[in-house]
């Protein structure tokens, strides 16, 4: 992963990834979106229907870590050098709510407030499956 550039280049930090509305999405602000796969777990039981890794745009899946209670500022390294640092939670667009062609998509995730958060990368590397471990200051994924 890597820096992606301004806002508006529709690059985002993963290689090879992209968005679409790049008015609204992407840039240094918006290079990973991470998303736990607890939580689709748990919208796979309230919306009927299986959940991949991905579905919901993030492209950061993570387990055993509770990313919607990340702070921002918050730093977490991911393999032996990567360093991600939370930056906010996601915010639902119309894009998201035709993904799931679910009418009152928007309003529904919103009102569950498990929005998973976006990151900016802080040092470039390779990502890779980790698990969570803390530090005195932040957690990280090691």
């Amino acid at each position: 992963m890597t820096a992606p550039g301004p806002k508006g280049t529709g690059a985002v930090g993963l290689a090879g990834d992209r968005v679409y509305d790049v008015k609204h999405h992407g840039g240094p602000d918006q290079a990973v979106y991470a998303y736990a796969r607890e939580d689709l777990d748990a919208w796979q039981g309230e919306l009927g229907m299986p959940l991949s890794n991905g579905v919901f745009g993030e492209n950061l899946t993570t387990a055993g870590i509770d990313v919607n209670r990340a702070l921002i500022g918050e730093r977490w390294r991911v393999g032996p050098d990567l360093i991600l640092e939370a930056c906010c939670p996601r915010i639902p667009c119309g894009t998201f709510q035709g993904w799931l062609a679910r009418a009152g998509w928007i309003k529904q995730f919103t009102a569950a407030a498990l929005p998973g958060a976006y990151l900016r990368v802080i040092e470039p590397g390779r990502s890779r499956p980790a698990m969570r471990s803390r530090s005195s200051t932040a957690p990280i994924m090691t």
